[in-house]
């Protein structure tokens, strides 16, 4: 949940909003990303990606246990962080209809992880960094080819294909057994419309 960070002993420079867990504490990494932002977005649009953290967080507390996301992060273990971020655009993804706001909502979290993860990765002296960086960058690939946004409008077709072609031409031969017009002046009168569509572009 979102909290205001506010009082009379507190700074006005410090005086913004706060993720905190379902104890009232802070959720550590998500405290340092707003303070890195803080400067760079609006109050609102602050608070529209904290909410879209905070259920990336709920969601990680469900599938591995309180701050389990924090415990990921700030140990750089990339499977609980790619098994985390999976099963979260999953349980995006699955529900009965998506919208931009979901997807948004995916992209927004998975930018917080990224991001942290880079910090993290740059202060690490250990051999630790370039494994992590390599991971990180994997799965930056793998995830930004999703689309959370159900296409709900077929595609047109613009030609036909090859085969229905072929099939037409076998069905409408003004000779062919298959052809469903007992009459050969329909036949024929048939098979020249089909010719004539075909040829002029229409479908």
């Amino acid at each position: 949940m979102i909290t205001q960070l506010e009082g009379p002993l507190v700074p006005p420079s410090l005086s913004a909003p706060v993720l905190v867990d379902s104890y009232g504490l802070p959720r550590y990494w998500a405290v340092v990303w707003s303070a890195a932002v803080t400067g760079a977005l609006a109050d609102s649009t602050h608070i529209k990606k904290l909410r879209y953290i905070d259920n990336l967080y709920q969601h990680g507390d469900a599938l591995r246990g309180h701050g389990a996301l924090d415990d990921a992060l700030g140990t750089l273990n990339d499977g609980d962080l790619a098994e985390i971020l999976e099963s979260w655009f999953i349980s995006i993804r699955n529900q009965p209809a998506t919208t931009e706001s979901d997807e948004t909502r995916w992209q927004v979290g998975l930018s917080f992880v990224t991001s942290v993860v880079a910090w993290i990765a740059k202060s690490d002296t250990h051999k630790t960094l370039r494994h992590i960086e390599s991971r990180l960058h994997q799965l930056s690939v793998l995830y930004s080819q999703f689309r959370v946004k159900k296409r709900n409008t077929p595609e047109m077709i613009r030609s036909l294909p090859a085969s229905t072609v072929e099939v037409l031409y076998q069905i409408l031969d003004p000779e062919s057994k298959d052809n469903p017009f007992p009459r050969v002046q329909t036949r024929w009168r048939v098979y020249v419309a089909f010719i004539l569509m075909l040829h002029q572009g229409l479908r």
